[in-house]
């Protein structure tokens, strides 16, 4: 793993997975394994800008062509101008060679981040949610009022 990835991903290391709404008051945050990959060495959920990481960047890249960057970034600015805290779901590995796609191929050691949702912890009503839903080219999972967090998939 890159160094520059693993100072991202460390503090999130030592967080136990935890829930909106558990018991503990816990938030969404932490490492994990993969849920639905055998790609990948890690599932993290944190807020971490992944737009703001992956551009320039020789060690990390998105894995896939969408969503992009821009559209993560301006997703992420309207949920904070909603006055919501926004985190981004991604799945983490080595970049594998078949993964090349547009004549784009990183530097070897390079990793992977698979961006699989975002989630926002705070009051949002579903109209609002499925037009953000409609940035990443994505969909609504989850609105809840009592919790107030949503969760958007990119795929």
């Amino acid at each position: 793993m890159p160094r520059s990835l693993w100072q991202l991903i460390e503090p999130w290391s030592r967080t136990p997975r935890l829930w909106v709404g558990d018991a503990d008051g816990g938030k969404a945050y932490g490492l994990d394994l993969p849920a639905h990959s055998d790609e990948a060495v890690c599932e993290l959920h944190a807020p971490i800008r992944w737009h703001e990481i992956v551009r320039g960047s020789r060690d990390i890249h998105l894995l896939h062509p969408a969503p992009t960057a821009e559209q993560l970034g301006e997703m992420w600015d309207r949920l904070v101008t909603l006055g919501l805290q926004p985190a981004m779901r991604a799945h983490l590995g080595p970049w594998r060679d078949r993964w090349v796609r547009d004549d784009f191929a990183p530097a070897p050691g390079a990793w992977a981040v698979d961006v699989i949702g975002i989630s926002a912890i705070g009051a949002i009503d579903k109209a609002t949610a499925d037009e953000l839903a409609s940035l990443i080219d994505g969909r609504t999972e989850c609105v809840v009022g009592f919790g107030e967090w949503a969760y958007w998939s990119t795929t």
